[in-house]
């Protein structure tokens, strides 16, 4: 509804600075696409029009391709070919791989600490070991990261966005903020029932 609305926008010329929208965009799965892409993979000119000017706050990868490049990379060097997999798919990928991960070295660490080998039927320690860890996401051959994995106080991956600008006169998306979250220190999530973080926003010279 999107499109719709901003189009509805911008023919009644609604689309000036006396008028603040603010638009759920929710990403799936699936790597969505601007939505002045067409399923050709052209620009649709008379839809970005109706964007133009507009902040749109995303994953912090929302609008370029840092993921697909790192993961293309692990994906051939274990002999298989991205046509064997849907890239329209890859935060899905990403997440999994991610997840796989974390519970990896979650489990190491038990071990580790305990000298148990079984540890890993304990799901409560293990959990417990997710909780505050930060860990690198996937890295290209050229050093291109998908960025870092941060798990905040319940163990539930903290999310990092982005603020970007759709200018009227380019093609190019630019990234124009970028929303971490911060840990709070001296929080239980048990006790707050949250993920005891903060987002902080700072702003990308651009």
């Amino acid at each position: 509804m999107a499109k719709e609305f901003m189009k509805a926008a911008y023919t009644g010329k609604m689309n000036t600075h006396d008028f603040v929208y603010i638009l759920p965009w929710l990403q799936t799965e699936t790597k969505d696409v601007p939505p002045w892409i067409g399923e050709d993979g052209q620009i649709q000119q008379n839809i970005k029009d109706h964007f133009a000017n507009s902040l749109i706050i995303d994953d912090v990868n929302g609008f370029d391709d840092t993921l697909v490049t790192p993961f293309r990379e692990r994906v051939e060097a274990n002999g298989m070919t991205v046509d064997d997999l849907d890239l329209r798919n890859v935060y899905g990928y990403i997440h999994l791989y991610d997840a796989l991960r974390l519970y990896a070295i979650a489990v190491r660490t038990a071990m580790n600490e305990t000298g148990d080998e079984n540890i890993y039927q304990n799901g409560r320690f293990i959990w417990d070991k997710m909780r505050r860890i930060t860990f690198p996401g996937l890295v290209s051959a050229a050093g291109v990261s998908s960025g870092t994995v941060m798990m905040d106080d319940i163990a539930e991956r903290a999310p990092v966005y982005a603020a970007f600008y759709v200018p009227a006169n380019s093609d190019t998306v630019k990234k124009i903020n970028e929303i971490e979250p911060i840990m709070i220190k001296k929080c239980d999530g048990l006790k707050t029932k949250t993920g005891c973080f903060d987002l902080v926003s700072s702003v990308l010279e651009f």
